[in-house]
C-alpha cells in the first residue's frame, strides 16, 4: 500500500509523540507511514505520491507555527487530491470548560481558513506542560497558567495531558479512510444463471 505522509511541527516534543504514536498505530493497521518534521519537507515533494497526508502542529502563544502553515499552503491543490487530516495540540483541549474546548477547535478554524485547506478530518489533542524544556519566563508564565486551571504547578517534571486512546481512535479511523479510497474493491458475485435446458 502506498505510504501515509505525517507532516509534523514541534517545539517541546509533544506533537512529536503524538505523531509517532499515530504513524505506530497506522502501521500495525498495515497502513505504511513516513514521518516529517515541517522543517524537513522536500520543496520537490509530490505529495499525490501518498496514501493520504497527515498535519500535526502545536499552538504555541497562541497561533500554530510558521512552518506547518507553509508546507499546506504550498501544497494546498495537491492535498484536494489525496485523504487528509490536521491535528492540532494545545492545553485548551485539555481544560473542562465548554470556552476552552471552544477556544482548541477555533485555532483549527483559524489554520485551515488561513491556509484555504479543508482536511478530511481534524482532532484536537490535548498536549503537556514541559516544564523541563522551559526557559525561566516560559516556565513562570506557564506555572502561573497551570495553578489558575488547577493544575500540578511541580517545576521538576513534566506533566502530560494527552489522551492516547483518542490518538488511537483517529489514526484507526484515518487508515480505514485510506484503504478504503485506495485497496480495490472485492469483485462482486456472479450473478446465478438459470441451467440450460437439455431435451
Amino acid at each position: 500500500m502506498t505510504p501515509v505522509l505525517i507532516v509534523f511541527a514541534t517545539k517541546y516534543g509533544q506533537t512529536a509523540k503524538i505523531a509517532n504514536r499515530i504513524a505506530e498505530v497506522l502501521w500495525q493497521d498495515g497502513v505504511p507511514s513516513v514521518l516529517l518534521t515541517a522543517g524537513e519537507v522536500p520543496a520537490t515533494i509530490d505529495v499525490t505520491g501518498y496514501g493520504g497526508v497527515i498535519v500535526g502542529a502545536p499552538v504555541l502563544a497562541g497561533s500554530h507555527p510558521k512552518a506547518a502553515r507553509r508546507f499546506v499552503a504550498s501544497h494546498r491543490a495537491t492535498l484536494d487530491h489525496v485523504p487528509t487530516a490536521f491535528f492540532s495540540v494545545s492545553m485548551s483541549a485539555a481544560g473542562k470548560e465548554l470556552a476552552q474546548q471552544v477556544d482548541a477547535q477555533r485555532k483549527i478554524t483559524e489554520f485551515v481558513e488561513e491556509t484555504r485547506w479543508r482536511p478530511t478530518r481534524t482532532a484536537s489533542f490535548a498536549g503537556a506542560i514541559a516544564y523541563t524544556k522551559y526557559g525561566p519566563l516560559t516556565k513562570w508564565f506557564m506555572k502561573r497558567i497551570a495553578k489558575k486551571e488547577g493544575a500540578s504547578t511541580d517545576t521538576s517534571r513534566d506533566h502530560e495531558f494527552t489522551d492516547w486512546a483518542r490518538v488511537d481512535r483517529f489514526a484507526h479511523e484515518f487508515g480505514a479512510l485510506v484503504r478504503a479510497v485506495h485497496e480495490p474493491a472485492p469483485p462482486l458475485p456472479a450473478e446465478p444463471h438459470e441451467p440450460a435446458f437439455i431435451g
